[in-house]
């Protein structure tokens, strides 16, 4: 059986030039993001071999690159071995730069602001031509190297907030699964460098290439927005514990009426402090906030549950359902009920949404 279909996007195939990736290696970095790449251009090698009607040479070849040891281990405990470190890799055409599996938003920092010696080498590839491609969190290490100063990127969407925070010239544009700017690429969290790669693929081999390999992997080239996954539950990372509470008593409350001069009164400060002491913890205003949790509650409802979307509506505290449906698609990307249909843990007939609800 071939390894691929045999199906053949064209009689003449040009003669590209193979065209070289170096992939940064380097302690605690996701094995994913170096051994799904290799994966991928190789099956674009494997295809490309096969439609051929002549021999050719491989499109793609690539190389592991390390700052300084030859061996690395993955975070999850995958040793990796360097072809080649830094001072030896040269004529590349793109430079990949995996995520971090980081313990703290201090140890991200921290890992990145050490890597001086990348930070150069990414530096003078750049200028140099080389395409330099970083994925999730490794974002942030093409950030601490001035990459991306007034560049547009994308990066994990939990790791926005502090991205903005750090380094406030980059235009961050969380919406996109996969941001170029430039001759830099940028994608979203993990399981992004697929589409990273793909647009990799695109611009070095053609479109009609990243089309057949996006079939033969199964990967979702309509996937543009990772929006929809996002979870403001899983980015707090603050430690103002009056903040900890209020955003707590929130949430017991949030299908009721709230007010900031309730929260104020609450835990005993006024509407300024409040609000100050809010912003600085969350990085949103009290009522953007609320806004934000009432949309993740509705997230939540329309995975797990048969509510109507009008049903839904009350219980997060709203109650015009059509302002809530232009604003879920606003902020989310998507309607209630596209969303439902992309998220449900249930496996029932989409259209019969409508007709059922859940007890109160």
């Amino acid at each position: 059986m071939p390894l691929v279909p045999s199906v053949c996007f064209c009689s003449n195939l040009p003669v590209i030039p193979m065209k070289t990736i170096d992939i940064l290696i380097y302690d605690g970095c996701v094995a994913s993001n170096i051994t799904g790449p290799i994966d991928l251009f190789n099956i674009a090698n494997a295809y490309w071999q096969y439609i051929s009607t002549e021999e050719q040479q491989n499109l793609f070849q690539w190389r592991l690159i390390s700052q300084g040891q030859r061996s690395v281990v993955s975070s999850s405990g995958i040793r990796l071995e360097a072809d080649l470190l830094l001072n030896e890799a040269i004529h590349a055409d793109v430079i990949i730069v995996p995520g971090l599996q980081y313990q703290s938003l201090k140890h991200l920092e921290q890992t990145f602001a050490g890597f001086g010696a990348v930070h150069q080498w990414l530096k003078a590839q750049q200028q140099a031509g080389v395409k330099i491609a970083a994925n999730c969190s490794g974002t942030f290490l093409l950030a601490a190297s001035g990459l991306l100063d007034n560049h547009r990127a994308t990066t994990a969407w939990w790791l926005a907030e502090p991205l903005r925070q750090q380094y406030p010239t980059v235009e961050l544009c969380l919406d996109q699964i996969v941001v170029e700017d430039r001759g830099i690429f940028t994608a979203g969290a993990t399981t992004a460098y697929q589409n990273l790669c793909l647009e990799l693929l695109r611009v070095l081999g053609g479109h009609e290439l990243m089309l057949a390999c996006a079939r033969i992997m199964l990967v979702d080239i309509n996937r543009q927005s990772q929006i929809p996954y996002s979870s403001i539950q899983m980015v707090r990372q603050h430690h103002d514990s009056m903040v900890t509470a209020a955003e707590e008593w929130i949430e017991k409350g949030l299908s009721q009426s709230i007010s900031l001069n309730q929260l104020a009164d609450k835990f005993s400060v006024s509407r300024r402090t409040f609000i100050r002491r809010f912003k600085a913890a969350t990085g949103k205003t009290p009522s953007a906030y609320i806004q934000a949790l009432r949309l993740e509650a509705a997230k939540r409802l329309l995975e797990s549950s048969h509510m109507t979307i009008d049903r839904i509506v009350e219980r997060v505290g709203y109650i015009d359902s059509s302002s809530f449906r232009r604003l879920f698609h606003r902020e989310v990307g998507l309607s209630p009920r596209a969303y439902r249909e992309r998220f449900s843990i249930r496996h029932d007939n989409p259209e019969d949404y409508d007709q059922m609800e859940s007890k109160p």
